[in-house]
């Protein structure tokens, strides 16, 4: 009876544990792979290009609810397949690269605090953009901005760490194309999804330290 007891306790000591409170932060190193298209005024054989996808993330803890996501991402947007040339139909592959910073609302729900759900902003700094390994940069737009949305799964080790399984989405509010080199007023947009595995960190809470 008493080892019942104690097993318990010590369980019910350890979900409580990982329930985070307000001031505690979480830093999540992440790796994955992603898809990305484009969307509006396409007019061509498109299909979605496979890359790559990295970075860390931040979350800040108002209370045990709900926390500020923020942090650091390496995303390829892009498109590939075929458009109509001079020639004919000719394959292509567009790459545009960017580092990105989600201000997002974070979510966290289910007894334990398990799942999380993310959505907001996120801002695009471009790093490079190719097609066909042409180097096409000068006409793509520099900053864009966008709508992020995601849901992820944290499977608990311990006190101080996680593993997170991960989904997002991004869709861009951006023209891709900069105005002076867009003479028919046309519109193409950055779709992304992503999935990745995140080591979740619990730093020290600066709550507790007062």
């Amino acid at each position: 009876m008493k080892k019942t007891l104690f097993i318990a306790l010590m369980a019910s000591f350890t979900v409580n544990a990982q329930v985070r409170e307000k001031g505690e932060v979480e830093v999540s190193p992440f790796i994955g792979v992603s898809t990305a298209n484009y969307f509006g005024d396409v007019g061509m054989m498109n299909e979605a290009v496979v890359n790559p996808y990295f970075g860390a993330n931040l979350d800040l803890y108002f209370n045990n609810r709900w926390s500020l996501k923020t942090g650091v991402e390496y995303q390829t947007m892009g498109s590939q397949g075929e458009s109509y040339g001079f020639y004919g139909f000719e394959s292509f592959e567009e790459k545009i690269n960017f580092v990105s910073v989600p201000i997002h609302a974070n979510y966290h729900f289910s007894k334990n605090r398990r799942w999380y759900l993310n959505f907001g902003p996120t801002i695009n700094f471009l790093t490079e953009a190719t097609s066909n390994g042409m180097n096409m940069k000068e006409g793509i737009t520099p900053v864009q901005l966008g709508l992020g949305l995601g849901i992820g799964y944290k499977i608990y080790v311990n006190e101080r760490f996680s593993i997170g399984i991960d989904h997002q989405e991004y869709i861009g509010f951006t023209n891709n194309l900069k105005s002076k080199y867009n003479n028919n007023d046309l519109f193409i947009g950055n779709y992304f999804g992503s999935f990745s595995v995140k080591a979740i960190f619990k730093l020290g809470s600066s709550e507790s330290e007062k």
